[in-house]
């Protein structure tokens, strides 16, 4: 499962007020929405484990708030989350690499349509999902669409 940063992006940009309260509202969102769509249970090795995330950061400038959505996300259904954070310009071969492996992320990020374009194939769409029915509007027309699906 993953998701897009794109519509994070321009609704961050868009806000107005407190930038850090907003940016975390705005990664708050994204990450009850993954977390919602039932990415938890992915990667899951034994019987006793209650399942594994590996999220890939493309924004290491918040990566304090992502792994404080962890935490708290790990606390309450026992999952572990794996925050992880390419290095400024280096996001884009990062991905590559990491898809190209057994443990692959779970879950990862993309800016624009050229990278939706590219990595479409490891994207599941999100429009029956519970999660993206609790988007508002502006959320909503931030997703990328493809057809009838969103991602």
């Amino acid at each position: 499962m993953t998701l897009t940063s794109d519509f994070r992006r321009r609704k961050v940009a868009r806000r107005k007020g407190n930038p850090m309260k907003n940016l975390t509202k705005g990664i708050a969102a994204v990450g009850a929405l993954a977390m919602l769509t039932g990415v938890g249970a992915c990667g899951s090795n034994t019987a006793d484990d209650k399942g594994h995330v590996y999220f890939l950061n493309n924004k290491p400038e918040v990566v304090n708030q992502w792994n404080e959505l962890a935490e708290m996300y790990t606390k309450q259904t026992g999952v572990k989350v794996d925050i992880q954070s390419a290095t400024s310009g280096s996001y884009e071969s990062t991905l590559s690499s990491e898809l190209a492996k057994n443990n692959a992320p779970t879950m990862f990020g993309i800016g624009g349509f050229d990278q939706y374009a590219k990595y479409k194939d490891y994207l599941e769409p999100l429009q029956d999902t519970e999660a993206y029915k609790l988007l508002n509007d502006q959320g909503k027309q931030m997703a990328h669409k493809d057809g009838d699906n969103v991602y």
